[in-house]
């Protein structure tokens, strides 16, 4: 059972207000509950991944769920050779209107950003068997001057970086130029040159990198400061373990069901795929950082 929602005699409650579902009866049957619950995202089945290896990927996350949208396709990929990640999530207390059900659930803004928070550690250390660990910054969109910011960010991450000896660093492209995204990619080119014996590894934005307008500008801006390779991912066996992560940050996509978002995904995947000619159905797209230019 997800963290966030308890199991009462007729239905499941989350976060003690509200109903999420109703069962009617009583007397359901265990195997349709279990259909219901894992088809609305509520009970995901752990996996017995293997982390045991020397490589050690660190994913640089602006948001809660950044990881599981975005990024978690490179790093379910490696479970083939076996890996040893992190998620570093960088601003966790962001606005309550971005609550898509502050209609119904009265949080505080504490509450929030300490529910995104807990999904993320479940997502990640429960169910994935990585580490997670947040700086809790306050997003930038909320921040008066954010340029009195940018000094102490980077400083923060260099500190971390410098310590977890990562072989992988993961930062977002900032498709469609959110200010956290943005502030999270800008560390790129500075921790190129601070460390460079680490490859470092950009992702496409998700949500925003559906918008193939805003995407085609982005990476040609990035094509003029960074030497990058694209790297396809065969990912159609990943999908579920994709939906699961998803689906887990409930306090994001109160109008999806897991079965829902397993279809979104494998719609991204396969856009992908026929973008770049891959041979396969469903892949994901990386970039490979060269160098600066």
């Amino acid at each position: 059972m997800l963290p966030h929602f308890s199991l009462k005699k007729d239905g499941v409650f989350f976060l003690e207000k509200y109903h999420y579902l109703k069962f009617g009866r009583q007397d359901i049957s265990a195997d349709i509950r279990e259909k219901i619950f894992i088809d609305e995202g509520i009970i995901v089945e752990k996996k017995n991944y293997s982390w045991k290896t020397d490589l050690k990927v660190l994913v640089l996350e602006p948001h809660s769920d950044d990881f599981a949208l975005s990024a978690s396709g490179f790093v379910l990929d490696k479970l083939k050779y076996g890996v040893n990640f992190s998620v570093l999530n960088l601003f966790s207390r962001t606005a309550l209107n971005n609550f898509p059900w502050k209609h119904k659930c009265h949080l505080s803004s504490e509450e929030y950003e300490a529910l995104r928070l807990k999904e993320s550690n479940f997502a990640i250390v429960k169910y994935l068997g990585g580490k997670f660990a947040s700086l809790k910054f306050e997003s930038l969109s909320l921040i008066k001057k954010p340029n009195q910011f940018n000094e102490q960010f980077f400083q923060a991450i260099y500190s971390i970086i410098h310590t977890k000896t990562p072989d992988v660093v993961m930062l977002p492209m900032a498709v469609q130029e959110h200010p956290d995204h943005i502030a999270t990619f800008e560390l790129g080119p500075r921790l190129i040159l601070s460390f460079p014996k680490i490859k470092f590894i950009l992702y496409e934005d998700l949500p925003y990198a559906r918008n193939k307008y805003a995407y085609i500008e982005r990476l040609g801006h990035i094509k003029k400061r960074l030497k990058i390779s694209e790297i396809l991912i065969d990912c159609e066996h990943l999908i579920n373990s994709m939906a699961d992560l998803a689906i887990i940050y409930r306090s994001q996509f109160d109008d999806i069901n897991r079965a829902q978002m397993k279809a979104i995904i494998e719609q991204d995947c396969r856009a992908v795929a026929a973008e770049s000619n891959f041979s396969k159905e469903f892949a994901k797209r990386f970039f490979e950082v060269e160098g600066i230019k």
